[in-house]
């Protein structure tokens, strides 16, 4: 059920789109009172909804919360992402639960700038050599 979760995500993104080349429209028209419903609605009712989604989505794939959103000025309606998870999820256990807090509250991790060189935040062991010369490399 997450590919309809998918699908969600990439309308409210064409929905974004759509209203804002309404807004242009109606910009260029003169149409204030239209532009303004066209940007109150795009802004609060599609963006948190796309927002939302997104979140959930990335929660059902595994993303890192910190991965998707790296700075935030408000926090997303999480109940909302819940339920986008739980009804889009394959059922809501206790498991998922759990997964959801911990997701949500997990901090991100700090890659570690070592004399090793690229590739040390993936686990990846180097010689002394071959940690300079992928430093000398790379920059």
């Amino acid at each position: 059920m997450i590919e309809y979760l998918k699908v969600k995500v990439i309308s409210l993104a064409d929905e974004a789109r759509t209203i804002r080349k309404e807004e242009n429209k109606a910009k260029a028209l003169g149409e204030t009172r239209l532009l303004l419903g066209l940007m109150d609605h795009r802004k609060g009712v599609v963006r948190p909804e796309a927002r939302a989604a997104l979140l959930a989505y990335g929660f059902l794939r595994g993303v890192p919360y910190h991965k998707m959103e790296k700075r935030c000025k408000e926090e997303p309606d999480w109940k909302r992402v819940k339920r986008l998870a739980s009804k889009f999820g394959d059922g809501w256990s206790n498991f998922l639960e759990s997964s959801f807090k911990e997701w949500r509250e997990e901090p991100p991790r700090r890659e570690e700038n070592s004399e090793q060189g690229q590739g040390a935040s993936l686990g990846v062991e180097r010689s002394p050599q071959e940690a300079e010369v992928a430093v000398c490399t790379a920059g």
